[in-house]
């Protein structure tokens, strides 16, 4: 019996020394959970300061597209109007002294129209520029659509009478469109400009609108020169 309870005490001290080693081991293991859990914390919060990094680079990116994309919209758009600009202004200083004053006016009346036509221009630009950066709000209203078009086109009337371009509207006088002012007198402008200018000399330009109860339906069609199948697919897309 005496040598049983050696051997139990014995036992009993293996058993105390193997439960030690194990919560031994396990409070290391809690140690090195809890160390790991750090480190899945730091690298995560340093994972969003890459993605907060990452976002931040790309808005600074898009903001020099955005830039240059407007230097390239301006330049393009405002080359036309002062060639002409100088064109005329050149022909009247050379020549001034052989013009009378009739030709005189009909000089300055085209080059007034011209300023003004291309500070409308620059303002579209301007406006389109201010939208991109979101400091344009948004300001939709009941507006009559023919006091939109009658103000649109009594400032390009003048260039589309040089080229002899016959302008239509006909939509009705009471038709109304829910819209933001400035947005819409962009978009007309730049249709109608367009259509302008791609119109050979003689030719027609149509504006109409249908209405819906739910929409409204704006057209400006031309006999122009049209556009090729592979400009049609890139038309919204601004480079």
């Amino acid at each position: 019996k005496g040598k049983r309870a050696a051997e139990l005490i014995v036992a009993n001290k293996e058993l105390a020394f193997q439960i030690t080693e194990k919560g031994k081991r396990a409070t290391e293991l809690i140690i090195a959970y809890k160390e790991l859990a750090l480190q899945i914390t730091e690298k995560e919060k340093r994972a969003d300061e890459l993605i907060i990094t990452n976002i931040e680079i790309n808005r600074l990116l898009q903001l020099n597209l955005d830039k240059n994309r407007f230097m390239a919209i301006l330049g393009h758009d405002l080359r036309s109007p002062f060639n002409g600009l100088l064109g005329l202004s050149d022909l009247l200083t050379d020549n001034i002294q052989d013009f009378d004053i009739e030709q005189i006016k009909k000089m300055a009346g085209l080059i007034n129209t011209t300023a003004h036509s291309t500070y409308h221009l620059l303002e579209d630009i301007l406006l389109w520029a201010r939208t991109q950066q979101g400091k344009i709000p948004f300001k939709p209203q009941t507006l009559k659509f023919r006091d939109i078009c009658m103000n649109i086109l009594e400032v390009l009337n003048p260039t589309a009478n040089e080229k002899k371009i016959t302008i239509n509207y006909t939509a009705t006088d009471q038709l109304t469109v829910f819209a933001d002012a400035d947005m819409i007198k962009t978009v007309l402008r730049n249709l109608i400009s367009n259509a302008i200018k791609f119109t050979n000399i003689g030719g027609t330009i149509n504006i109409s609108a249908e209405q819906t109860p739910s929409t409204t339906t704006i057209s400006v069609s031309d006999n122009g020169v049209g556009m090729s199948p592979d400009n049609i697919a890139k038309l919204f897309d601004i480079v």
